[in-house]
């Protein structure tokens, strides 16, 4: 396990021991600023932290050594794909996509980078379907969704994505979520609307319309959103949390329920 603590990320065994400390600065002194507002796991032994003002590091080995991702872009936010061999971070109006390949020994561990097209505002949300090929991103009342096997293939053109509408026109999308056991990619804005995309439906180039809408009324703007087994949808609120969908792309129904966390 792993802990962002001020300027320091601690490795931590399953007894609850501190197995090393890593400094997040370059220097191992450098400003407070340099702190972690990210940790996240790729592959079984690499370490990736998101530090504002200082970039993107990564270490393997539980932290013995550098690892291959080393970014001066500041990013707000990371995501891992399911396969733990991509990572993605949201760096301004642009996503940088890493992917880690071993040597054949397994000895050494090494990443290429692809960058995705400029975005007109500060992209908000990362989160990549279960089969770490579809990559969705949100800017404003928006989210883009990526096939990055064309990434590989056509790099980080806008042309071929898939453009998720319908919130309100000045809105911002503040959670989004793709299904972790079916096809059914969620957002939620602060319009205080939550949409299902249908990402089997999806096809690159093209617009995509929601296939279910719900507005949480009184219940106002939800903040995080996660996909629970069995079709279930959690959206969070300050001071409550709200599970608003069951159902599958053809039929979802809506009943909210509220509950201090």
């Amino acid at each position: 396990m792993a802990v962002a603590c001020g300027r320091l990320a601690l490795i931590i065994t399953s007894g609850g021991e501190v197995e090393r400390q890593l400094e997040l600065s370059a220097s191992g002194v450098g400003p407070a600023v340099h702190q972690a507002i990210q940790l996240a796991w790729l592959d079984s032994d690499v370490l990736a932290a998101a530090c504002p003002g200082l970039g993107m590091r990564t270490w393997i080995d539980r932290g013995s050594r550098r690892g291959p991702i080393e970014s001066n872009y500041n990013p707000s936010q990371l995501a891992v794909s399911a396969s733990h061999q991509h990572v993605a971070a949201a760096c301004g109006q642009q996503v940088l996509v890493w992917s880690l390949h071993w040597q054949d020994d397994a000895s050494d561990c090494g990443a290429h980078q692809s960058r995705l097209g400029d975005y007109d505002a500060e992209v908000t949300c990362l989160d990549w379907d279960s089969s770490s090929r579809l990559l969705a991103t949100a800017e404003g009342a928006e989210a883009t969704v990526w096939d990055m096997q064309a990434v590989k293939l056509l790099g980080g053109d806008r042309r071929h994505t898939i453009v998720c509408c319908g919130h309100e026109a000045r809105s911002q999308i503040v959670g989004l979520a793709f299904q972790t056991d079916g096809p059914l990619l969620a957002t939620c804005a602060s319009d205080s609307q939550v949409l299902l995309f249908d990402s089997a439906a999806f096809n690159p180039g093209s617009v995509s319309s929601p296939i279910a809408a719900t507005h949480l009324g009184a219940a106002g703007m939800a903040s995080i959103i996660k996909w629970m087994a069995g079709g279930t949808l959690v959206l969070c609120q300050w001071g409550s949390c709200a599970l608003p969908w069951r159902g599958s792309c053809c039929a979802a129904t809506s009943s909210v329920h509220q509950s201090r966390p």
